[in-house]
């Protein structure tokens, strides 16, 4: 047991692991804030975190499993999803800490399951920016911009920046990422810390332009039949019983 420090800590053992149990001064100073992310921010985020799966990660699904598939995959998908988003509002009101799946899983499943669980979120948010620079790369390389015939260079200069703005701070990587977004939906009002997050704000997505754009452009090569063209491929799609699953 530490003395003379604000915060004490006392040593011990558990399922092999030597870790400390911290007081309640300590958890006191690690809870989270009200107000620091309300419910704009992180609608804002949400729509930046999914949006790029309609340009990139849907054309996967939609070339395995035809339209049919993807929506089969779709609804399933959502409702595991909002199954998920239940679960973690019910955990976040029960343990209000900082540590998200990690701290509930160190809760219940001891020090152990909190390592386990906090590489896993670790390794998942390591690949995710890895993902995005190859789709990004992958469309300038099309596109032949840049005098580019390889898109390797965006790979590295794009993950570069990624985990750069991570690793500087993730409230700044969180305010940046809503700016960004913000700035190409055309936020009416200001923007900044709580004032944002208690106002009502009309945004509008230059990719979701982008992609009634790209609808109102394929509106008359529209096929009905299309809808229900569940194995375009033969043995691929739901017929293989390998429905792809949009991420």
């Amino acid at each position: 047991m530490r003395t003379g420090s604000r915060m004490s800590t006392a040593r011990r053992r558990a399922r092999g692991v030597d870790y400390e149990q911290v007081s309640s001064d300590y958890l006191e100073h690690r809870q989270l804030r009200r107000g620091a992310a309300g419910w704009v921010l992180l609608a804002g985020l949400g729509v930046a975190y999914v949006i790029s799966g309609d340009f990139a990660g849907w054309n996967f699904g939609l070339a395995e499993g035809g339209w049919g598939g993807l929506f089969i995959a779709t609804v399933l998908m959502a409702t595991m999803y909002t199954c998920m988003v239940f679960g973690l509002a019910e955990l976040a009101s029960a343990l209000p800490v900082a540590g998200a799946g990690y701290g509930f899983a160190r809760r219940a499943l001891g020090p152990l399951g909190g390592f386990a669980t906090g590489m896993a979120i670790l390794i998942e948010y390591a690949i995710a920016p890895a993902a995005i620079s190859v789709f990004i790369g992958g469309y300038i390389e099309a596109l032949g911009l840049f005098g580019l015939t390889s898109g390797w260079p965006i790979y590295l200069a794009c993950y570069a920046v990624f985990v750069g703005i991570h690793l500087y701070g993730v409230g700044e990587a969180m305010r940046l990422m809503f700016a960004i977004t913000v700035a190409t939906l055309g936020v009416v009002g200001p923007y900044g810390g709580r004032a944002a997050d208690q106002r009502a704000v009309a945004v509008e997505a230059v990719a979701l332009v982008a992609l009634v754009v790209f609808v109102i452009a394929m509106a008359p090569k529209f096929e009905f039949a299309n809808l229900f063209d569940i194995e375009p491929t033969g043995a691929a799609g739901a017929n293989s019983g390998g429905v792809q699953i949009p991420v």
